[in-house]
């Protein structure tokens, strides 16, 4: 029988996965504005607004129905999360580099910053996603009809 995630799941997903990716957007911002408070600006705003936004994301990749055990038992988890990594990545940027804009009214700021997390976070995600694959807190099995 395979198990499907629950939302329970999705939600504390997104919660640690926020918590990495605000830290980073705030600690990316102060680098490149060299203001702590831009910074803290940033990663807070990174966070209240992407969480919602990761649920939503985990949730369509999740509707794909992609059987865990097999794509284990074939080694496509890794191709899989890669490719999860970069459709999150694309989302999340653009989003980062329209907060930046308008919290920090310079639109090449926030394209700065939206860049250089492009390849912070794509690593940071996969190995998020790898440690959540490993663990089946927050799965159900699936009924069939």
């Amino acid at each position: 029988m395979t198990k499907k995630e629950s939302k329970k799941r999705s939600l504390l997903k997104a919660i640690t996965w926020r918590a990495m990716g605000a830290i980073d957007t705030a600690i990316i911002s102060w680098i490149i504005t060299g203001d702590a408070t831009s910074g803290l600006n940033m990663g807070l705003a990174d966070a209240a607004l992407k969480i919602i936004f990761f649920v939503v994301h985990d949730q369509i990749w999740e509707s794909f129905k992609i059987d865990k055990q097999t794509k284990l038992r074939d080694g496509k988890s890794k191709k899989l999360h890669w490719i999860k990594a970069v459709t999150w990545r694309i989302f999340s940027s653009g989003l980062t580099i329209l907060l930046g804009w308008l919290i920090l009214k310079n639109p090449l700021t926030g394209l700065k910053i939206g860049i250089v997390e492009v390849f912070t976070k794509i690593v940071l995600y996969y190995f998020h996603e790898r440690l959540w694959f490993r663990t089946d807190y927050g799965m159900k099995e699936k009924t069939s009809l």
